[in-house]
Parts: C-alpha cells; structure tokens; sequence
C-alpha cells in the first residue's frame, strides 16, 4: 500500500509541473489529473463539502488561489470542483468525475468542455521521507515526495498528508514550467 501512495503522489506532484505553458487551463487540468490520481490508491472516504483552498504562485510573479471541493456523490462516483483564479491570467472552474470503487478517472470537465485525460505513466519517486511543514494553513507532520518526469526531465516535489487533508491530501507543490515554478501551498481546509 505504501509504495502504491508513493506512486500515486509522485504522479500528484508531476501534473502539477506539467503547466509547461502557463494556462489557467493547463495549470487546472494537470492539478485536477493530479487529485485523480491520488484518489486512485487513497482510500476513498470523501463526504460532499469536503475542500480545500490554495495559494498559487507561479513563475514567481502571477498569483491565484485554487479551489477544490466535492460537490456530489452519486451512482457514477464523485464529482470534484476545482476552481481557479489566476488573476489577470484568468479564471478556470473545471470537473472532475471519479469512480469512487477504484479512484478511475471517468471524465473531466474544463469550463463545460470535456477533455482527455492525460498519461501519467513516465513518473518515478526518486525520494520520499517524513517531515513537517509549514503553509498559510498551519504546520502539519507529512510525507515528502520528490518525483522526476522522464518524458519532461524535470523533477517535482510535494509534501502530504492524506489522512489529516481531505482530498488529495496535498499541503505543498511545487513543480517547474518553461517560466519558472508553479508553487501551490493549503490556506484552509473543510472536512464534513
């Protein structure tokens, strides 16, 4: 099961740096792909109203928050709502469904439109340890990742702790674009 979370985070922390172009729509996508992802081994145990809200900082000057909250439960599995604001790179609210059974991603919805999801399959832990951290919403115990993408050859890192955050478990990111970092940090959170 460890091993399973290990991949499963790492392939959280790559998406989020695969904003090469920096997008409302890509940086969205990929951090959506990336909380499917991490639902595809955590245990699913998500109640509608679960959120959690994020700074972004990306390139070092474009700063945003991001959204994600599980709006529905129903007979196809849960329906996740990310919502981003990028500032003057705009505004992005995206859907995603996921089988509650396996954490399968079924469908993603950006701004209506629905979109492939993405192959996530050239991700590699490359180093994991327990530590603390410090973000806007407190200091949290959490597992470290380092992933490195080998079709990007870039590296990606975060820092989790799934059984305290809902969702994704996610506290901080930071992935790397053509522009400079994409740093994503947990300013709140609301377990039903």
């Amino acid at each position: 099961m460890f091993k399973k979370m290990v991949l499963a985070l790492g392939v959280l922390v790559s998406t989020v740096s695969m904003a090469a172009e920096i997008s409302v729509m890509d940086f969205v996508h990929s951090f959506q792909q990336s909380t499917m992802e991490q639902a595809k081994v955590a245990s699913i145990n998500w109640t509608v109203g679960d959120a959690c809200h994020y700074d972004i900082s990306m390139a070092g000057f474009i700063k945003g928050k991001l959204d994600i909250i599980v709006r529905e439960k129903s007979d196809e599995g849960y329906w996740l709502d990310q919502n981003a604001d990028l500032g003057f790179m705009g505004k992005q609210n995206a859907s995603v469904l996921i089988d509650a059974n396996t954490g399968a991603v079924k469908k993603i919805l950006v701004d209506g439109k629905e979109q492939e999801i993405p192959d996530q399959s050239e991700m590699e832990v490359v180093e994991v340890k327990e530590t603390s951290i410090t973000v806007p919403a407190g200091t949290f115990e959490a597992v470290y990742f380092k992933i490195h993408d080998k079709k990007e050859n870039k590296d990606a890192e975060q820092w989790v702790n799934p059984k305290l955050i809902p969702i994704s478990g996610a506290l901080k990111t930071i992935g790397q674009t053509q522009m400079g970092s994409v740093i994503t940090e947990l300013v709140s959170f609301e377990k039903k």
